[in-house]
């Protein structure tokens, strides 16, 4: 589960830390070829332990899965939607945000290249900080698997050494509601911990779609939303 992939994470870096401080007490035991060796594998293993910490994806839900449904939205133009599986009660925290939390400066590049992740991109009121759902080329899947694009590697990584790292996206489907209707959950951002949790307004029932406000800095330009 998360919280074994996140001890497994933590384990890694503990251990390329206990290299480094060991390094100069085997330093007289190898000869400068092989120390080299040693000194590139710390480094590599002190970056991969770094990456792997700082672009892990994080987020996620906090209700049981099954609670949520991810379909066609009902709102024309909107693609997917996400919808109440059953009922639930008003001030239930459904989940985080999910995603790779970046500095701004570092997801300007993919937001120039892919200009569609905008869309579930989730930028911070201080626009420092980001987070990413998506995938290296702009798009949303089931799952984030993080990784940042601008640290070398390091999406290779996540998708290849830690692939069993990842976090559901399903709340990157909530859509805007349209014209005429409320939201009915409501978002904490809380730029310390760089968390947005999602809370329920009131009741929801079964089969009722779920909707926040994008606020009023998000580009509607692409969307089929109540915003004009």
């Amino acid at each position: 589960d998360k919280h074994h992939n996140l001890n497994m994470i933590n384990i890694r870096l503990v251990l390329s830390i206990i290299l480094l401080l060991f390094m100069p007490l085997l330093a007289s035991s190898f000869s400068p070829a092989e120390l080299w060796a040693i000194r590139a594998a710390s480094a590599m293993t002190t970056y991969f332990g770094f990456i792997t910490v700082a672009d892990r994806p994080r987020g996620g839900l906090l209700v049981d899965p099954k609670c949520l449904e991810v379909k066609q939205s009902t709102v024309p133009g909107a693609g997917l939607g996400c919808y109440a599986a059953t009922t639930m009660r008003k001030d239930t925290p459904i989940g985080t945000y999910p995603g790779v939390v970046v500095p701004l400066t570092q997801n300007l590049d993919k937001l120039r290249a892919y200009p569609q992740c905008e869309g579930y991109v989730w930028r911070f009121s201080d626009n420092k900080f980001v987070i990413d759902p998506t995938n290296s080329i702009g798009d949303i899947e089931d799952y984030c698997k993080g990784g940042n694009p601008s640290m070398p590697l390091s999406q290779v990584f996540f998708n290849s050494v830690l692939s069993f790292v990842q976090v559901p996206t399903t709340l990157c489907r909530i859509n805007e509601p349209p014209k005429g209707r409320d939201v009915n959950v409501l978002t904490e951002e809380d730029r310390e911990s760089r968390t947005v949790t999602f809370i329920l307004e009131r009741d929801v029932y079964e089969g009722e779609e779920l909707f926040i406000d994008y606020g009023l800095s998000y580009d509607r330009s692409m969307y089929g939303g109540g915003g004009s």
